[in-house]
């Protein structure tokens, strides 16, 4: 019997992220700004199976966003890309090889982006400009939030004018994709299309084999995951998939993805004038759904609707 309920999250380097987020405040790089893009269009590309459908029928943007891995998956094919996006706090993209070149964009990171990608984009010159990707981080032992109009030490940092400039903050979703969305919306895009985004596998998958077994370990190194080919092995062979039938038709997954469609969704649902998700993606499979048992991010690191099995 599994028990709904709340969990915290816990960033892997969760001990590092302040000395990283006053690290990377040193470069003093542009803050973006809200309402700069009034009128304009972009999309948003995210990096998985479903962008290699995509490729010949985009819509007309005045801007072309490409989240972690997609953008070297499209720059290879030639794909006209005005802007990269990263958030990643720690060294996964580093470790898996999607961040071994930078390339001839204006790149969008958060201010506690993994620093020695920041160093870097900083060293070959790129150009870069910051906004705030709130974690919702703890505050350090003995922070007095009376003492400090009522801040945490994270927004406290934020606002710290010695540290960064006023911009543009975001806290929308686990993903890259949704917080690009986020910033999207308050940087005042008319038309923000999402392509990519498909948190998840294509439906469709053969049956998972239990976790822990050697046909499991087989079944994920299969299970493709990315536009560039990569599969779910990515994330370690053992990595816990989760699976669900919608409509029909059966999803692969992960948790996090999870509550990143349902991110999506809420977006969407927000601003179904300027947001479209595009594509054969698990968020449209959820479209018109009740999702009211769907974890998701209810505050910054507390997912809400954490399903467990009772004791």
């Amino acid at each position: 019997m599994a028990e709904a309920g709340t969990c915290q999250l816990t960033l892997p380097n969760e001990g590092t992220m302040y000395a990283q987020i006053r690290q990377n405040a040193r470069h003093r790089l542009p803050m973006l700004q809200p309402h700069i893009a009034l009128d304009h269009t972009v999309l948003i590309c995210g990096a998985g199976p479903s962008l290699r459908d995509l490729l010949d029928q985009w819509p007309l943007v005045d801007e072309v966003w490409a989240c972690n891995s997609a953008l070297p998956y499209l720059a290879d094919r030639g794909m006209q890309v005005t802007h990269g996006f990263a958030i990643h706090q720690g060294d996964t993209l580093v470790a898996s090889g999607e961040w071994d070149r930078t390339f001839e964009v204006t790149y969008y990171v958060a201010s506690s982006l993994y620093p020695p990608m920041l160093d870097r984009l900083v060293q070959e010159h790129r150009r870069v400009a910051v906004f705030h990707s709130f974690l919702g981080l703890p505050d350090p032992v003995g922070w007095d939030r009376g003492a400090h109009d009522g801040k945490s030490y994270e927004m406290a940092l934020y606002t710290d004018k010695h540290l960064f400039e006023t911009g543009v903050q975001v806290g929308h979703g686990l993903n890259s994709v949704p917080r690009a969305v986020c910033l999207a919306l308050g940087l005042g895009f008319r038309h923000i299309y999402v392509a990519g985004a498909d948190c998840a596998c294509p439906p469709g998958q053969p049956l998972r084999p239990d976790l822990g077994t050697p046909e499991y370990a087989d079944w994920m190194r299969a299970v493709p995951m990315y536009a560039d080919g990569r599969t779910a092995a990515v994330f370690g062979v053992h990595q816990a998939m989760a699976e669900g039938v919608v409509n029909g038709r059966r999803w692969v997954t992960l948790p996090d993805m999870v509550i990143s469609a349902r991110a999506l969704l809420d977006l969407e649902r927000t601003a179904p004038e300027r947001v479209h998700l595009l594509g054969d993606t698990l968020p449209n499979a959820l479209k018109g759904l009740d999702l009211c048992d769907m974890p998701y991010l209810s505050a910054p690191g507390v997912i809400s609707n954490f399903h467990q099995e009772a004791a």
